[in-house]
């Protein structure tokens, strides 16, 4: 059986670092830290459940790792995997990684030391982490549950919104609504990146339909500006202001973009729908609080959850015996915030 001496030798470290790496310790050396869990990923080492007090044969026990749990988003998704297992008797034991590897490996080894039924992943900050945490668990037979974001492999089940054509329909819509010259708002757009992440796959699309309806080269992409998703709506909206002329709409890749942008637009005495037009991404609740309530291409996020637990559910009873993909279709959902190019206030849905 592997020991933390074992892994603190091929980590060229003393066995006491190694334990505090493990364990999350604050003051170790990131590259401490990360031979350590190189080391016992590579040798297989899982901490002894009696020295770390952690109750076993639990398998009425579902990890969840979400990546932001306290994000409107992440709490929705979280509220429906949590009821939908509870119905079923399952408790749900929420871990959220905050997006940091180094939190989601620590939460995987703890997570393994517990006999679970299976868990519900929607992964942090790299896909290639989620592919090879997720064959940790199988490889410990606990079955895995993808939801709304899932490595391009294949090999776990998974629950997932169809992103591509969710922006392909945003901007076939605001087109439609007459609108020519419009804004992309996407945190950290990099057209070179992998195309398993859902903001990358809805711009995807939405350039896609403005190659189709001849208005490529009038859009304009916001995507550089620091912050979280709504403080960088606010500032990528500005920014587009300031380097666009002629803008009449914005596609926002998610609602807390969208509600920057809308905040932003009155920051500057504009007045949304008749000023600037502003459809997102998500379909939150939040979305109807706005002044004026957003109109959002919904992914209907309870039942992206609903979905990934019984789908789990299914795989652990044995009813599910070989991966499944499940894609929903995003839903225009029509408020205020949109409105035609001629701007006309009395517009009805």
């Amino acid at each position: 059986m592997v020991g933390i001496k074992d892994v603190a030798a091929r980590a060229g470290v003393s066995p006491a670092t190694a334990s505090r790496a493990l364990n999350g310790h604050l003051h170790i050396s990131p590259a401490k830290r990360a031979a350590v869990l190189q080391a016992a990923e590579s040798l297989g080492y899982r901490p002894d459940a009696v020295s770390t007090a952690v109750p076993r044969k639990r398998d009425k026990t579902v990890g969840v790792l979400l990546a932001r749990q306290g994000s409107p988003f992440g709490a929705t998704l979280h509220r429906a995997i949590e009821a939908t297992l509870a119905a079923e008797g399952y408790l749900a034991m929420v871990c959220s990684t905050h997006t940091e590897p180094e939190r989601e490996n620590a939460y995987v080894r703890r997570l393994l030391d517990i006999e679970l039924g299976g868990v519900i992943i929607r992964p942090s900050s790299s896909l290639a982490l989620a592919a090879r945490n997720a064959a940790r668990f199988e490889r410990a037979g606990v079955p895995v549950v993808f939801v709304e974001t899932a490595p391009p492999t294949g090999k776990c089940s998974q629950v997932t919104t169809d992103n591509y054509a969710g922006g392909r329909e945003a901007i076939q819509h605001l087109y439609d609504l007459g609108h020519r010259n419009i804004g992309i708002l996407v945190k950290g757009w990099d057209q070179r990146a992998h195309g398993g992440r859902p903001g990358f796959m809805r711009v995807s699309g939405a350039l896609d339909a403005a190659r189709d309806l001849g208005i490529a080269d009038r859009i304009a992409i916001s995507s550089d500006m620091p912050g979280e998703r709504f403080d960088f709506g606010r500032r990528a909206m500005r920014q587009l202001l300031i380097d666009t002329r002629g803008l009449t709409a914005v596609f926002a890749t998610t609602d807390m973009i969208g509600l920057g942008a809308i905040s932003c637009l009155h920051e500057e005495g504009m007045d949304v729908p008749r000023d600037m037009s502003v459809l997102s991404f998500d379909g939150l609740p939040l979305g109807e609080m706005a002044l004026p309530a957003l109109s959002t291409m919904s992914q209907r996020i309870e039942m992206m959850g609903q979905t990934a637990a019984r789908l789990l559910i299914d795989h652990m009873t044995g009813r599910m015996k070989r991966p499944c993909q499940i894609v929903l279709q995003p839903r225009l959902t029509l408020r205020e915030s949109g409105a035609p190019h001629s701007h006309s206030r009395s517009i009805q849905y």
